[in-house]
């Protein structure tokens, strides 16, 4: 029982940590840049520039709806995995889903590029970040979205993947990053997705 709960802690404390340098990325090096991460997370990011832009919505600068927005979206995707995938994983899932939404929401982010080079801000932004989710499946968890909807896709049809999954929805997103800032825009964010692969 006692190498359980040590073994148990342990996976939670890296799972955690994973979500962590996850946020500090999206935070510090992709919010600042105007850069798009990949899966929900640049799903609730679009659905932000929606809501800010063209609803004309207002938020205090010290709150980014990008961290509740992912939380919401990720709802539906918590009674889909608790049905599909085993309970320790839903159980470190939603703990990290939960950290890294409050994390993505009130870390507080640099008025400007921590760098002048986009390039810079990719490449360690896309490294950043992958580092945290491989922590996280790592330790046996996740930080939802993609991961549960892949992982739950692959086991009902087998012709499907996470990683299938995961490049239509970024080419979804970065099509509309490209339509509602620019090609660079779009350009640097699909590295910063690349270098998040190579992680």
């Amino acid at each position: 029982m006692g190498k359980t709960l040590q073994r148990e802690t342990s996976n939670m404390f890296w799972s955690i940590l994973g979500v962590v340098f996850f946020a500090v990325a999206y935070r510090w090096f992709l919010f600042p840049s105007n850069l798009y991460s990949g899966g929900f997370t640049g799903i609730s990011q679009l659905l932000k520039l929606l809501i800010t832009k063209i609803a004309g919505v207002r938020v205090p600068e010290a709150i980014d709806l990008t961290g509740i927005i992912f939380w919401c979206i990720n709802l539906p995707l918590f009674l889909l995995g608790y049905k599909s995938i085993g309970k320790k994983f839903f159980c470190r899932t939603i703990a990290a889903v939960c950290i890294q939404s409050i994390l993505l929401t009130f870390i507080p982010a640099p008025q400007k590029p921590l760098f002048r080079d986009e390039l810079l801000n990719s490449m360690i932004g896309g490294g950043l970040s992958g580092l945290g989710v491989g922590l996280t499946l790592r330790a046996g968890g996740s930080g939802g979205g993609v991961d549960i909807l892949g992982m739950y896709c692959a086991k009902e049809y087998p012709d499907f993947s996470v990683g299938k999954i995961s490049v239509i929805i970024n080419a979804f997103i970065y099509f509309m990053a490209a339509i509602g800032y620019d090609l660079e825009v779009a350009a640097y964010s699909m590295l910063l997705f690349r270098s998040y692969l190579r992680i």
